[in-house]
């Protein structure tokens, strides 16, 4: 991460999150789980839809990241199971073309919204701002 990218974070955004990331090129994968762990996030990356679910069913996250088109289960695929399966932390997509995937799709699968990779730093601090409330907020 470069330092222009993170001079202007909020010290209110939710910080210690577990996140699950889900991507098969391992390029993205590295450069995705080291700009979360840089932000004070856990992550566990896996490479791809089935193992994403296969993990969520051991552990529980703050938030899931899955790429859209994997081999053996795509994002789309993967995030419908889980919500078949009763998971409801927030999940979004993450795509190469975002052109290839209609809101509808994503939508329909249960996941929040779509974004384009590489996630941007602002991209996910603004997400995480909107969709994980700052631990004062959480109520348990």
């Amino acid at each position: 991460m470069f330092p222009a990218e993170t001079e202007h974070l909020d010290d209110a955004l939710p910080i210690g999150r577990h996140i699950l990331f889900a991507d098969d090129d391992p390029v993205s994968r590295l450069l995705t789980t080291r700009i979360l762990q840089s932000l004070g996030h856990t992550v566990v990356a896996v490479a791809d839809g089935s193992e994403a679910v296969a993990t969520a069913e051991r552990e529980a996250f703050d938030l899931m990241l899955l790429d859209i088109r994997m081999p053996i289960l795509g994002g789309l695929e993967a995030a419908a199971l889980l919500r078949q399966r009763g998971h409801t932390c927030p999940i979004f997509g993450l795509t190469g073309s975002v052109r290839c995937v209609s809101e509808v799709d994503f939508l329909a699968s249960g996941m929040q919204g779509c974004f384009p990779k590489p996630l941007r730093v602002e991209t996910f601090t603004t997400l995480l701002a909107t969709h994980l409330p700052t631990p004062v907020q959480a109520s348990n």
